[in-house]
């Protein structure tokens, strides 16, 4: 079979950003100009699946669960505390995620949508490339309205925003 990847994502626009930068936001603003939208952290969540979930379980261990299921949040401590545990964790999923996301784009491509959006927080951690993509957008805000943000919506503590943050590649990084 033929992988056609690279023609499906020159077709899509990439949003991207740290946690809490306003990303989503700027995807609803496209979405409600009839723009198609893709969420790499939604395609995240759907992926646990039972199979998925017994890999994370084999790899991480019991303490990543709750009542027998993987803790989003349990993981989220391990991973974003233990950067090698967070690549492991990336080598499962970004894969997955990749694959369900071409799937997406090329759904959306068929019903001839006439802009694709994908809104990927860890773009560029994930070695995704922006040649390989129509554009890429970065939405940026200042680090205290990003955790501020954040702490709101997720219901989190500020040290545990400030955690994630400092396990993305800085914005300034991302621009050059």
């Amino acid at each position: 079979m033929i992988d056609n990847s690279d023609i499906v994502t020159k077709k899509v626009s990439v949003i991207t950003g740290t946690i809490g930068s306003g990303k989503s936001t700027v995807c609803e603003i496209f979405k409600k100009l009839g723009a198609g939208v893709v969420y790499a952290d939604k395609l995240a969540r759907e992926s646990l699946d039972l199979k998925v979930e017994k890999l994370l379980i084999d790899k991480f261990g019991q303490s990543i669960t709750d009542r027998s299921r993987v803790s989003r949040e349990k993981l989220a401590k391990l991973v974003f505390t233990n950067p090698s545990k967070k690549k492991e964790l990336e080598e499962i999923l970004h894969p997955i995620i990749r694959q369900k996301s071409l799937e997406q784009f090329k759904s959306y491509i068929q019903k001839e949508t006439p802009v694709i959006i994908y809104e990927c927080p860890l773009f560029f951690e994930s070695g995704l490339k922006p040649k390989d993509y129509q554009s890429v957008i970065l939405v940026n805000s200042t680090k205290e309205l990003c955790i501020n943000r954040a702490v709101k919506r997720d219901h989190s503590n500020k040290e545990d925003i400030k955690k994630r943050i400092e396990t993305q590649i800085l914005n300034k990084e991302k621009i050059k």
